[in-house]
């Protein structure tokens, strides 16, 4: 074996050991992750709408980072989204509320995780889902509103220009009862003392007919 073979070999046998070295690092990083990332608390959730999350965004519990996205999957008509709690000394409580928020200026969105209250605990789930509140939806929101409000205004302004018109009307009802009842009164007034007259008068002529059947049976 020359020098030049001798050479070859040792350089196979150089590389050989190298490959031997970058695949035993590798598979004792890989290892070591693995299990490192099973010691770690992993949540699953389901959402209607993830608005821009994605694999490696960040995880909060208000405000303060404990973990990351792992996996985000649709499902039929859900999300699937799978996170890591990366702080080992966190513990989520029953009922915690969990949403989509914006995470800095870029844009970037987190999903955050907030204490819960006696909704969510009343719920029976480990993590409540709060539906994320986009710009449009807001928007839409406010364009109904204001519509709404439109409306209310002009039915008080048809309301207020009926009133207006039904005031003459009002103002008689308000007074007219006062007249109508004097006007009443007098009526029954005369009523009565036409009553009282011809009381009179067919007394008058019951005694003026018995005074002349009197008269005559005396004749």
């Amino acid at each position: 074996m020359n020098s030049k073979q001798k050479m070859r070999l040792y350089f196979l046998l150089e590389l050989v050991i190298w490959l031997l070295i970058i695949i035993v690092g590798v598979s004792a990083f890989r290892y070591h992750s693995i299990k490192k990332q099973k010691e770690l608390k992993t949540y699953q959730i389901f959402l209607q709408d993830v608005d821009g999350l994605i694999v490696g965004s960040p995880v909060r519990m208000m405000g303060v980072p404990i973990g990351y996205i792992n996996n985000i999957k649709i499902i039929e008509d859900h999300i699937y989204v799978k996170f890591v709690l990366t702080d080992k000394s966190v513990t989520l409580p029953q009922g915690v509320i969990a949403t989509v928020e914006f995470n800095g200026m870029g844009g970037s969105k987190s999903l955050e995780l907030y204490p819960p209250d006696e909704v969510s605990k009343a719920s029976g789930h480990l993590i409540a889902i709060k539906q994320t509140n986009r710009l449009g939806a807001a928007l839409g929101l406010l364009n109904d509103m204001f519509d709404k409000l439109g409306s209310i205004i002009v039915r008080c302004q048809i309301f207020n220009e009926g009133v207006e018109k039904l005031k003459p009307e009002v103002h008689q009802v308000h007074e007219n009862p006062v007249k109508n009842f004097s006007i009443s009164v007098n009526q029954f007034g005369i009523f009565i003392d036409a009553l009282d007259k011809k009381r009179i008068h067919l007394r008058d002529k019951i005694k003026g007919d018995s005074y002349e059947h009197q008269k005559n049976q005396g004749d």
